[in-house]
C-alpha cells in the first residue's frame, strides 16, 4: 500500500558514514498523531510492562541480559482485525511514503530495498532509573526507533550509540533509521527527579524485514 502526499514538518539529519548510513528526523509525528500516540502509550503503561531481562539478546559469553529495561509487544495485545486502531502501528504509513522512500534512496544504495520490505515488529519499550542495553545488532535489515517523553525531561542519557562512535541524543518525537547489523546501544538512563512516574524514556520500535514469496 502506497500513500501520498503526507502531512509532515520534518527536519532531516544525515550520518556521516557512508559506510554505515543513518538517518534522523524530528517532528516524526504530527501534532495530532502525537496526541494518539501518547494515549496508546499511557494505555499500555497503565497495565504494566514485562521486563525485557528475559527477551532480549545476551552476551555469548556468559549468557546474561546485554540491558535492562521494560518491553510490551504489541504485535501480540491486537488481534489481526484490531491491530489498525494502535496510532503507533497506524502511522508506519509514513515508513510506506514515497516520499520517504525518496528520502532514502538519495541517501544511500543500501536503502534500494526497503521499499520491498514486506513486514514489521512492532512493540514498545520504557527505560526508567539506570535501564540500559548494551551493544548489541538487529536481526531486521532495518532498524527504525522513535523517542517519546514526558516533558520538561527529566533524565539524562538513553542515547543511541553506535559501534563508530556516532551517537544520536535521545530527543522526543526524533526517528531514527539504520542497518539492523550496525552494533548499537542505549545508554545508561538517570533521572533528575526519582520521584515522578512514568518520566523515562519511550521507544517505539519497528523492525523492517522481507518474506521470501512463494
Amino acid at each position: 500500500m502506497i500513500i501520498d502526499n503526507i502531512e509532515h514538518d520534518w527536519k532531516i539529519f544525515y550520518g556521516k558514514d557512508k559506510l554505515f548510513p543513518y538517518l534522523y528526523i524530528d517532528n516524526w509525528y504530527t501534532k495530532e498523531e502525537e496526541e494518539y500516540v501518547w494515549k496508546e502509550l499511557d494505555y499500555w503503561s497503565s497495565l504494566g510492562f514485562e521486563s525485557s531481562e528475559t527477551i532480549i539478546a545476551k552476551d555469548i559469553k556468559t549468557n546474561e541480559s546485554l540491558g535492562k529495561h521494560l518491553r510490551i509487544y504489541l504485535n501480540e495485545m491486537y488481534t489481526a482485525k484490531a491491530i489498525p486502531l494502535s496510532p503507533t502501528w497506524a502511522y508506519t504509513y509514513k515508513f510506506r511514503s514515497p516520499e520517504f522512500h525518496k528520502i532514502l534512496d538519495d541517501f544511500s544504495p543500501m536503502y534500494l530495498n526497503f521499499k520491498a520490505t514486506t513486514n514489521t515488529s512492532h512493540f514498545l519499550s520504557y527505560y526508567d532509573q539506570s535501564h540500559y542495553y548494551d551493544s548489541h545488532y538487529d536481526a531486521a535489515p532495518f532498524t527504525c526507533l522513535i523517542y517519546f517523553y514526558k516533558k520538561p525531561k527529566n533524565f539524562k542519557g538513553g542515547d543511541l550509540e553506535f559501534f563508530n562512535g556516532d551517537k544520536v541524543k535521545c530527543e522526543h518525537n526524533r526517528m531514527v533509521i539504520f542497518p539492523g547489523w550496525g552494533k548499537h546501544a542505549s545508554t545508561p538512563l538517570k533521572l533528575k527527579n526519582k520521584n515522578l512516574v512514568l518520566s523515562g524514556k519511550y521507544t517505539i520500535t519497528h523492525f523492517y524485514f522481507g518474506i521470501p514469496l512463494k
